[in-house]
C-alpha cells in the first residue's frame, strides 16, 4: 500500500513538473509571438498595401487597417458576415480562395517568394497586384507574412498586361508597377538588418518644351537612349526602372550618406550630359530620398522623391534636391491655398483692381491694366502674387482667368454705358488659358453678350509662363 501511494505521489511530481515545463515553454513562446505583433501593430500602416501576419494554419494573427478593410475582418481579425468574396488567380489557373491558393503556393516554395502580376478577384472583379510572402526564420512559431500591393482594375481580357506589367514596352525597362514591388521587398529586408538605402528620380530638364520643338519622333528617340545608358548601369546594387513619361527611378540598395548621395547623382547628371548618343543637349535633374528616414513604404518614398524633383526643376537646370520635410509643408500649403481659391470664387471674394497707364508726353490716361485681388476672409487683401503661383500649379489658374475676363468685359461695357473716353484694358494671359478648348470662341462669346468691342483689350503674356 505505502509502495502504491509513493509511484503515485511520484508520478504526479512528474506529471506536474512535465506540466510546469509545457506551460513554461507556451508562455514564453507567446510572449515571443505578442513582442513581435506589438512591433508590428506599431509599425505605421502601409498606405495601398495590404499586409498581414498568418499562423501555420492560415489563420489571420494580424492586419493593418488596408487588409482588415479588404478581408471584412473585426478587430479580433475574424471574417464579419458580411465579408466580401475574395479571390486569387495565379497564372492560368481558375480563381480560387485566397487563403487556399496562397497555401497552394507557399507549399511549393522556401522562405520568401514573390507572386508578380496575379490577379485578386473581389466579388468577381479583378485587381492586377503583387503579392510577397515571407515565412523565414526570423518569424517565430512559423508564422508568414503577406504583403498585397494593390493596383488598378484590369480587364479580363487584358492578357498581355497580366503577362508583362512588370516591364515597359516602350524602352524595356522595369515599369512602376515592377518598382512598387521592388522597393516593398527591398523594405522588408532591410527592416531585418537595419540598414538604409537610396532612391534617385531622375527628370529630363524642360522635356515638354523638348517634345514641341524637335517633335514626337525626336523626343522619343531622347527617351530610348536615356533608358540604354540605364541599362548598362543596372547591377546587383543598383536597378533602374522607367517612371511616366521622362523620369527614370535609380534604386541604390547600399547605404549612402547625403554627400555620397549627391555625388551619385551628380555623375549621372554628367554621364547623360555628355552620352554621345544624344543628339542634342540634354541636361537632367534629380530627386533624392534614404529609407528609411524619409518614408517606411515604397509607396511615401516614391511620393517624397518627385517632391524632391519637382522642387529641383523648379530652382535650376541640372540640379539636385535631397528630400525634407519641407517639401511635404510646401505641398500641404498648396493644398490649402487651392481649397480656399476654389471657396473664394465660389463666394466672389476676387475683385479687380485697375492701375492706370499714362503717355509721359502728354500725362493723358491711355489704358489700364486689369489687376486680380483676394478680399480673403481672415488675411484681407491679398495680391496676386501670394496666391497665383498656386494656382499656375494646381490648373486654377483657368478658373480665374476666365473670372478676369467675364469681369473686365462687364466692367468695360459700364463705362461704354457711362460714356467715357474709350481706353485699352489690358487683361494678363497664361499659356495654360491659351491652351484651353475654344478659348477664342469663349472670348468672342463674351464679347458678343456683352456688346463690347475686342479692339478695347490689349493680351499681355504673363512672364511667368512665357
Amino acid at each position: 500500500m505505502n509502495i502504491t501511494v509513493l509511484i503515485m505521489s511520484i508520478s504526479l511530481v512528474i506529471m506536474l513538473v512535465i506540466f510546469l515545463l509545457l506551460s513554461m515553454r507556451y508562455k514564453k513562446k507567446l510572449k515571443m509571438q505578442l513582442e513581435e505583433l506589438t512591433l508590428l501593430k506599431k509599425e505605421k500602416e502601409y498606405l495601398s498595401e495590404a499586409m498581414m501576419v498568418l499562423s501555420e494554419n492560415y489563420d489571420v494573427i494580424f492586419a493593418n487597417q488596408s487588409a482588415k478593410v479588404l478581408f471584412s475582418l473585426d478587430n479580433q481579425y475574424h471574417k464579419m458576415a458580411n465579408a466580401r468574396k475574395i479571390e486569387l488567380k495565379v497564372d492560368t489557373s481558375d480563381p480560387s480562395d485566397f487563403f487556399e491558393v496562397l497555401k497552394y503556393e507557399s507549399e511549393k516554395r522556401e522562405d520568401t517568394f514573390h507572386l508578380q502580376n496575379v490577379l485578386l478577384v473581389i466579388n468577381g472583379k479583378m485587381k492586377q497586384v503583387n503579392i510577397y510572402v515571407d515565412k523565414s526564420g526570423w518569424n517565430t512559431d512559423k508564422t508568414i507574412t503577406c504583403i498585397i500591393d494593390m493596383q488598378a482594375v484590369v480587364p479580363t481580357e487584358a492578357k498581355t498586361i497580366q503577362k508583362d506589367g512588370g516591364i515597359d514596352f516602350f524602352t524595356g525597362l522595369p515599369s512602376q508597377f515592377s518598382a512598387l514591388t521592388d522597393i516593398n521587398t527591398l523594405v522588408m529586408e532591410k527592416q531585418k538588418s537595419s540598414e538604409s538605402f537610396t532612391l534617385l528620380l531622375l527628370g529630363i530638364d524642360h522635356f515638354n518644351e523638348l517634345q514641341t520643338t524637335l517633335g514626337v519622333r525626336a523626343s522619343n528617340q531622347i527617351i530610348k537612349d536615356v533608358s540604354e545608358y540605364f541599362k548598362k548601369e543596372d547591377d546587383e546594387t543598383r536597378h533602374c526602372y522607367r517612371m511616366d513619361c521622362d523620369k527614370f527611378l535609380v534604386v541604390i540598395e547600399k547605404s549612402l550618406d547625403e554627400d555620397e548621395t549627391h555625388d551619385v547623382a551628380k555623375q549621372l547628371i554628367s554621364d547623360l550630359h555628355n552620352n554621345e548618343e544624344n543628339n542634342v543637349h540634354l541636361t537632367t535633374s534629380i530627386g533624392a530620398v534614404q529609407y528609411p528616414n524619409h518614408g517606411e513604404n515604397a509607396t511615401k518614398l516614391i511620393n517624397h522623391v518627385y517632391m524632391a524633383l519637382h522642387e529641383a526643376q523648379e530652382e535650376s537646370d541640372s540640379n539636385i534636391a535631397l528630400f525634407t520635410t519641407a517639401y511635404q509643408t510646401m505641398g500641404k500649403d498648396d493644398m490649402k491655398i487651392n481649397e480656399e481659391i476654389q471657396m473664394g470664387l465660389k463666394n466672389h471674394e476676387f475683385f479687380l483692381y485697375y492701375q492706370p497707364i499714362f503717355n509721359l508726353k502728354t500725362e493723358d490716361m491711355i489704358g489700364a491694366e486689369a489687376l486680380i485681388r483676394w478680399n480673403h476672409p481672415e488675411l484681407g487683401i491679398v495680391s496676386a502674387d501670394k496666391f497665383l503661383e498656386v494656382a499656375e500649379r494646381t490648373g486654377l489658374i483657368i478658373d480665374i482667368g476666365e473670372y478676369v475676363f467675364r469681369e473686365a468685359i462687364k466692367q468695360r461695357k459700364v463705362w461704354d454705358d457711362m460714356g467715357l473716353k474709350k481706353f485699352k484694358t489690358t487683361l494678363n494671359l497664361s499659356l495654360k488659358e491659351m491652351h484651353v478648348d475654344k478659348f477664342i470662341q469663349k472670348l468672342e462669346t463674351l464679347f458678343s453678350d456683352h456688346s463690347v468691342d475686342p479692339r478695347d483689350f490689349n493680351l499681355d503674356i504673363t512672364e511667368s509662363s512665357a
